[in-house]
């Protein structure tokens, strides 16, 4: 009996992959021997398949992606979290300034030889500065002299008493002498009615007016960017505050490009800490 080509049809995928029965293989067997279609159908069966690489889908790369971004992003808003305690607690503990009061500082005052001595009681570093009072409805005018004597804040909390040094200071011509404690002066030698004026801090104004700046721009242009720019601007203001407490001159006894290094690195380093948290909250839903 002649079988059909499509009986021998549903039997070639067993017989393929040697499957089939041994008296189904037989009939297969003697089948493709002599029907050409069976058999070029066989060697079809048989040749290699190649499985298509299952493609990962485009969402699935798009989450490996964000999430990716998310962890470099985690990474580096702790470094320069870490970065920025580090850095703003070494600067206020080391450069911070204490005042001294007077009566812990001046001993006495005195002239010798045309000029004028005080004698200083130095726990900590002395400050000595001079300004130039310009009186035109008088005949008084000329150097008003300002001291203080400052402590660090780690000296204060973690060395206690430090070596004491005596000074005596040549304030030379100087006609008024003052002491600053802080933000605070009382005058110990001289014309009590010539007080300095109170120096212009430039962090604070140059904070202050860059910010405003920058505010404004924002409001006119919607530049985005700018509002980063205020907030270097009110970290600025912050480390302002922190190191010296706005009262600047009283404080200082570096250079002022030493002060703009430090400020501007303190900013620095708050303001990229505070763009990568603001990131990483924006980011906190997505997947």
């Amino acid at each position: 009996m002649k079988i059909s080509c499509d009986v021998i049809g549903d039997l070639l995928p067993l017989y393929a992959e040697e499957m089939a029965s041994q008296d189904s293989a037989v009939l297969v067997a003697d089948h493709v021997r002599e029907c050409e279609v069976c058999r070029r159908r066989l060697d079809s069966m048989r040749q290699p398949v190649a499985i298509p690489r299952e493609s990962v889908p485009e969402e699935m790369r798009n989450i490996g992606k964000r999430l990716l971004q998310r962890t470099v992003l985690l990474v580096m808003a702790m470094v320069f979290f870490a970065t920025t305690v580090v850095t703003w607690t070494f600067a206020v503990l080391s450069l911070r300034s204490v005042p001294v009061p007077l009566e812990s500082s001046v001993l006495g005052v005195r002239q010798e030889n045309g000029k004028v001595l005080v004698e200083m009681r130095v726990t900590g570093y002395l400050s000595w500065w001079d300004q130039w009072d310009y009186r035109y409805d008088t005949e008084v005018g000329g150097k008003i002299a300002c001291l203080s004597v400052n402590r660090r804040l780690w000296d204060v909390l973690f060395q206690g008493e430090t070596p004491v040094k005596t000074y005596e200071v040549p304030v030379m011509d100087a006609y008024s002498i003052w002491f600053f404690t802080g933000s605070e002066a009382e005058c110990i030698y001289g014309d009590e009615t010539a007080a300095p004026k109170p120096d212009v801090n430039p962090v604070l104004w140059t904070a202050l007016s860059a910010g405003a700046v920058c505010l404004l721009l924002f409001f006119l242009t919607g530049w985005k960017w700018l509002r980063i720019a205020v907030l270097f601007a009110g970290n600025l203001l912050l480390a302002d505050f922190a190191m010296t407490g706005f009262a600047w001159s009283n404080n200082w006894y570096s250079g002022l490009g030493f002060i703009w290094m430090i400020y501007l690195f303190m900013a620095l380093l708050m303001t990229c800490s505070q763009c990568l948290a603001w990131a990483l909250w924006k980011d906190r839903n997505r997947i």
